[in-house]
């Protein structure tokens, strides 16, 4: 699959000084999760669409915004997460330190 680095949905995760791309925000969080615990998430933020590390947003689930792949952990500024629940029917948001593999895995 060729990743589009300009994507919403485009996330990466960073180790070491190296980085690695995904197509959506689940993808690289289970690599994070999986793989490279202590690496940095960086993802696009819904609303102001800039790139921010994975600790300065919500990750909100059950919402009617799909990604590419499907349903997916839509990362919304936190100031904005009440806006975004309301409009979109989010069912649930959760910091990045709450977000554990298995609950990555059956979203």
């Amino acid at each position: 699959m060729v990743l589009d680095p300009s994507s919403r949905w485009y996330a990466e995760v960073e180790f070491q000084g190296k980085s690695s791309g995904f197509d959506t925000p689940k993808c690289a969080l289970r690599h994070l999760l999986r793989k490279v615990p202590g690496g940095l998430l960086y993802v696009r933020s819904y609303y102001r669409q800039q790139r921010v590390l994975g600790t300065a947003v919500l990750f909100v689930v059950g919402s009617d915004v799909l990604g590419p792949m499907g349903a997916d952990l839509i990362p919304v500024e936190p100031e904005l997460e009440p806006k975004f629940r309301t409009e979109h029917r989010g069912e649930r948001s959760y910091a990045l330190d709450q977000l554990t593999l298995p609950l990555v895995e059956s979203i």
